[in-house]
């Protein structure tokens, strides 16, 4: 893993709200702190494409650290983007790193009834694309 101190920190948002009072505070205010912003569209009820998760991937690896990962609850983008850094890029083993799909993280997910079950498919979906046990 990369120093902390080698870069900028930066700041990947996976909440699609331009428009917002609050986003833009966002912005301005990572600016002003010398912190990369960083947006990254996704919804909490719809997978990505296995395009869209490498590009996230990609841009997580890439993205000067220390990173900060957020969306609007902290838990189900968050989460999956979580479980992406640390399986794929920090090489944390599948079973610890799906932990950030938990209930322990605020992820409150069941199948058919929760919408945000979208994340768990999702990773359960990649688990098959990177050859992974699941």
């Amino acid at each position: 893993m990369r120093s902390a101190t080698a870069s900028e920190p930066s700041s990947i948002c996976a909440e699609a709200a331009r428009d917002a009072a609050w986003y833009k505070n966002e912005v301005a205010a990572a600016g002003a702190l010398g912190i990369r912003h960083i947006d990254f569209k996704m919804s909490a009820t719809r997978q990505l494409s296995v395009e869209e998760s490498h590009r996230l991937v990609a841009l997580l690896r890439d993205a000067p650290t220390p990173i900060l990962i957020h969306c609007k609850s902290g838990a189900d983008r968050t989460g999956l983007a979580s479980v992406l850094y640390l399986n794929r890029i920090a090489g944390v083993d599948e079973e610890i790193a799906e932990r950030q799909l938990s209930i322990r993280f605020g992820h409150f997910s069941i199948p058919f009834f929760s919408p945000t079950y979208a994340m768990d498919e999702n990773w359960e979906k990649l688990e098959k694309v990177y050859g992974l046990s699941g």
